[in-house]
């Protein structure tokens, strides 16, 4: 440990890599914040919690095929669209994309606006097609 400071001096672009790598692991992490669920978990959160789904694929994804009940919000409408989503601030919120990547994002976007019951969709509306899951027109 008496030669860390030496090491950091000599190798001083590793030691700097090595430090924006952790700061961008961290930042990965906060953004993977909002928890993910399962296709099952999502059906009895639907059935027994009155949860929404929200759908944050574009209207023409969504207009190809999303799961039932689903409330649409593309992604890059999200901001505008707070308002109109407080009517489901006190519901668990269950946020579906493509491949479960955007929602976490979203996720903290949503979570910072003032809802508390946010969970994205595991491996996205991809997933839910692969597990043989039914989508609706």
């Amino acid at each position: 440990m008496e030669h860390l400071p030496e090491f950091i001096l000599h190798h001083w672009l590793l030691s700097g890599l090595f430090i924006v790598l952790i700061f961008a692991w961290l930042l990965l992490e906060r953004v993977r914040a909002v928890s993910t669920i399962t296709a099952q978990e999502l059906t009895q959160q639907v059935n027994h919690a009155d949860a929404v789904i929200l759908d944050l694929r574009s209207s023409a994804d969504f207009s190809r095929g999303h799961i039932a009940q689903s409330v649409n919000v593309p992604y890059n409408e999200l901001t505008q669209g707070l308002t109109s989503l407080q009517k489901y601030a006190g519901q668990p919120l269950i946020l579906v994309c493509n491949t479960g990547v955007t929602a976490g994002p979203a996720g903290l976007m949503l979570r910072n606006a003032g809802f508390a019951q946010v969970t994205r969709l595991e491996g996205g509306i991809t997933r839910w097609k692969q597990d043989g899951l039914p989508l609706v027109t």
